[in-house]
């Protein structure tokens, strides 16, 4: 790895400097020499590997302020910009990978809890019988603690995210889910005492995302704040890390509102994500550029009544403005009314949309629209599965066993000069 690491204890702070090279297409580099010495400095916490904390010295925490997220380490504002790491798709390189591919990063959401989000009984992590463990097999601990160290070692803060595609009301009633299930329910507040007792020692956690994501169509919203205050309360039994919740269905940004407020817990970030439009960033419609205009029920299918309820195909154009004022009208008006902080936990564009089709410009518009408005972020996502074809990863391994880089879409999450150029390569 490239760069040069200056530990500056006093502080707990680490100075990292990377040379980000100007790179095209997978990770070849470009003849732009105007741009090859540069360098960017990212300054991170020096977090102790592992569980070491003492009760001289506690484990480094994030802290809530109304809509800021502070580090009280240095009493500064924290914006944290990142990647989502899954489980199943870790690497034990990820870690250094990342401070060496994005150095901006400063967290990783690590989607890591996986827990009644199989029906294959042997892969999941969910443990009916092992109370005592936190109804969480060992192993899937364990792995939560490599995944977790990989990151203490380079600075980067972790968001614990619990995934439980069937508790979460994928397949109900086909599927029993926490809401519905008090057997269930119960097991997943048990979980997430466990899992927060576990990592209370341990430095660098950012916060526990209690569940992602809430998958009901028919739970009213209430009940859904209900389960997430639950969840919070049971994790707050034992670490002091935020917890982060959503609303139903999906994390949908449109569902923020007063209903979705924690009114007893201060100590929560509230996320959605933002997938729009989704045939777009899916690439499910070759054809759809950006930016571009969009019939109405193109943009938010089976959400008309909420958007266009008189003219499903009243025109809906789609640029930097109409992401700022959807941000606006949602997001940043729940912030500014309930002064608590938010976080976009997944975005990501489909690498089969193409450069000239607005891939990069659509995320180059989408990160200054976030950063501009100081909502913390992270990017779906940092590696896949091997295969052939890429998806939204920006490490693709191939079937032979090599990977590649999707340096382009780096460039742009670092905010790197050659992503200030994606406007004119389109």
């Amino acid at each position: 790895m490239s760069g040069l690491w200056v530990h500056w204890v006093a502080f707990f702070v680490v100075v990292v400097q990377v040379p980000c090279r100007a790179c095209d297409g997978h990770g070849d580099a470009t003849n732009d020499s105007s741009n090859s010495d540069r360098t960017h400095f990212r300054r991170r916490p020096l977090f102790r590997v592992g569980s070491l904390a003492s009760p001289e010295l506690p484990a480094r925490r994030l802290v809530i302020r109304g809509a800021s997220v502070i580090d009280p380490q240095t009493n500064e504002t924290v914006l944290l910009e990142g990647v989502n790491w899954y489980m199943s798709y870790f690497h034990g390189s990820d870690g250094a990978l990342l401070a060496q591919a994005l150095p901006r990063a400063n967290v990783v959401r690590l989607v890591g809890v996986l827990w009644d989000n199989s029906l294959d009984t042997k892969t999941d992590c969910l443990a009916p019988d092992a109370k005592d463990a936190g109804y969480l097999k060992p192993e899937c601990l364990q792995r939560l603690e490599t995944a977790v160290r990989a990151a203490q070692r380079y600075g980067v803060w972790v968001i614990i995210t619990d995934r439980s595609e069937y508790g979460a009301g994928e397949d109900y009633p086909l599927h029993p889910d926490v809401f519905h299930n008090a057997t269930l329910r119960n097991q997943m507040m048990t979980m997430w005492r466990f899992v927060a007792g576990h990592f209370a020692t341990w430095d660098g956690i950012a916060a526990y995302e209690i569940m992602s994501e809430p998958r009901s169509k028919i739970v009213p919203q209430a009940q859904v704040a209900a389960l997430m205050q639950q969840g919070c309360a049971a994790v707050h039994t034992n670490d002091t890390a935020p917890c982060v919740v959503g609303p139903a269905p999906y994390y949908k940004l449109w569902q923020y509102n007063a209903t979705m407020l924690l009114v007893n817990d201060t100590n929560v970030v509230y996320t959605f994500d933002f997938f729009l439009p989704k045939l777009f960033v899916t690439a499910s419609s070759p054809s759809t550029t950006y930016p571009t205009t969009l019939p109405c029920d193109s943009v938010y299918p089976g959400w008309t009544q909420v958007f266009c309820p008189h003219d499903t195909k009243s025109p809906v154009i789609v640029n930097r403005d109409w992401m700022t004022t959807l941000l606006a009208n949602y997001v940043l008006s729940f912030r500014a009314k309930f002064d608590v902080p938010v976080y976009c936990n997944q975005w990501g564009v489909h690498h089969e949309v193409s450069v000239t089709h607005g891939r990069l410009r659509y995320a180059v518009d989408l990160v200054s629209v976030l950063r501009s408005n100081a909502i913390h972020h992270t990017y779906w996502i940092w590696r896949s599965y091997k295969k052939q074809s890429w998806g939204y990863e920006l490490v693709h391994p191939f079937d032979n066993g090599t990977q590649a880089l999707d340096t382009n879409m780096l460039a742009v999450l670092n905010g790197t000069p050659s992503a200030e150029r994606v406007k004119t390569q389109e």
